[in-house]
This record gives C-alpha cells, sequence and structure tokens, in this order.
C-alpha cells in the first residue's frame, strides 16, 4: 500500500481523532502545530516527504 501523503490539516485531524477515542478529552490540534513539528522532523515539508516517498522508475530489464 502506498504512504498516505497527508496535509498539515489532515494531520492534525487525524491526531485529534485518535487522541478523543476511547472516552480521552484533550484539545484539537491544529495546522499550524502539525507544521511546527514537520519542521523539525527529517521531512518538513510535505513537498519532501512526498519526494522522499516517490516510487523509483524500474531499471530496464537485461536482454536476452
Amino acid at each position: 500500500m502506498p504512504a498516505q501523503m497527508l496535509n498539515d490539516a489532515e494531520v492534525a485531524a487525524v491526531l485529534t481523532h485518535i487522541t478523543n477515542q476511547w472516552g480521552n478529552k484533550a484539545e484539537p490540534f491544529t495546522a499550524e502545530e502539525v507544521k511546527i513539528a514537520r519542521s523539525t522532523s527529517a521531512f518538513p515539508t510535505l513537498a519532501d516527504l512526498e519526494k522522499a516517498s516517490a516510487y523509483l522508475t524500474l531499471p530496464k530489464a537485461p536482454t536476452g
């Protein structure tokens, strides 16, 4: 299954959903919080993550 590429707002929505399951109560995450967290990661922007996750073309098959 290919990696799921979510923008900051979508990540915030997923985090909010997960942290509020099973009776837990937490403040909603914001896109700005996700943006700050991404800026300290190996892939600071969605574009960087997409570039690193891009499928490479297969090499040409050998002849014969």
